[in-house]
């Protein structure tokens, strides 16, 4: 392809359902988004359903801002590592990276996963990340292919509403940056175990074994988590004993806490969804209310679907606080 006599590369394409890599002249792509490429309809069919077992449900994604592979990321080889998630361009933060359906035990690409010589148990259970029962004998094809950093530059949660892992960047990723999640996050304020079980888990199961200088071995940071852990545990303990008032401020600590650590975007949603919950409680704090819900709703909507039932239960309660039921239930 010529461009005022420069010749441009044509990104090379696979097939969003079934992996095969396309060459351009079979390239199909999807007449809404115009970004998610097939080799055939009967992938795009298989892609565009919301059924169980079916591809990523794009009839739900399709008009959202979605990262695809190769034109937003694609799977590279990164030294010393093998394969890992490579951003191609510019990606900012809250963006949606990557919307995965999850992938039955059946399906022929999970041979190339690791471990190479695996069993098909064995490679499900060194790639599975945080599936429900239901779905322990399923995996991410692409999300498995994401490598472990504990200073994670993305993190990803399951969309129970529509049934697929969400991975999302955590902040500004560069062109040519590797896409990394945190397989053992000691740095999660709702998970109690500590950066030494952390990297216990990392070595006995993935081999990983941090380096002197990594992220989870700085001990300013571990105090700093363990703070934030005993404020997040301790909001609702003074919330329930009627002390709403200390509940709050410590919620305003939490807050400050994270930024200075760098906590996920799930942690920071979460925690200003209980600081709208607690300012309800009482008339005189119901003002700050929708300045928490606000926040904790324009968090979730950018990475997970407007649709989802979480979002939509926000979005009511932005409407009208008096919809949750604790409403002034102090007075």
């Amino acid at each position: 392809m010529q461009d005022g006599g420069r010749v441009c590369e044509i990104p090379k394409r696979h097939c969003a359902s079934c992996l095969l890599v396309l060459s351009p002249e079979t390239v199909k792509l999807c007449g809404g988004c115009k970004k998610r490429a097939y080799c055939s309809k009967d992938c795009q069919a298989v892609d565009w359903s919301s059924k169980k077992g079916g591809g990523q449900g794009h009839k739900n994604w399709c008009k959202l801002l979605c990262g695809e592979e190769d034109l937003d990321w694609e799977v590279a080889e990164i030294p010393g590592k093998g394969l890992g998630l490579v951003a191609k361009r510019e990606i900012p933060a809250k963006f949606r990276i990557m919307v995965e359906r999850l992938c039955p035990k059946t399906h022929p690409g999970i041979q190339d996963l690791m471990p190479l010589n695996g069993t098909i148990a064995e490679k499900i259970a060194l790639n599975c990340l945080g599936l429900s029962d239901e779905d322990e004998s399923a995996v991410c094809l692409r999300l498995s292919r994401a490598n472990h950093d504990c200073n994670n530059n993305a993190n990803h949660f399951h969309d129970e509403t529509f049934n697929v892992k969400v991975l999302f960047a955590e902040r500004d990723i560069k062109p040519g940056e590797e896409i990394c999640i945190n397989y053992a996050p000691f740095s999660d304020i709702s998970k109690s175990f500590s950066a030494t079980s952390s990297r216990s888990l990392l070595q006995m199961k993935w081999g990983i074994i941090c380096k002197q200088d990594c992220f989870c071995r700085n001990k300013d940071t571990e105090k700093l988590i363990k703070s934030a852990k005993e404020l997040d545990e301790g909001i609702f303990r003074l919330a329930g004993s009627g002390k709403a008032r200390l509940a709050l401020s410590s919620v305003d600590k939490l807050i400050n806490l994270q930024d200075v650590i760098g906590c996920s975007l799930i942690s920071r949603q979460r925690t200003l969804y209980d600081g709208f919950q607690i300012s309800i409680l009482e008339k005189r704090s119901v003002g700050r209310a929708d300045g928490f819900i606000r926040k904790a709703h324009e968090i979730m909507s950018a990475i997970s679907h407007p649709q989802s039932e979480q979002n939509l239960k926000y979005a009511e309660y932005i409407k009208n606080h008096k919809n949750h039921r604790n409403y002034l239930l102090l007075g």
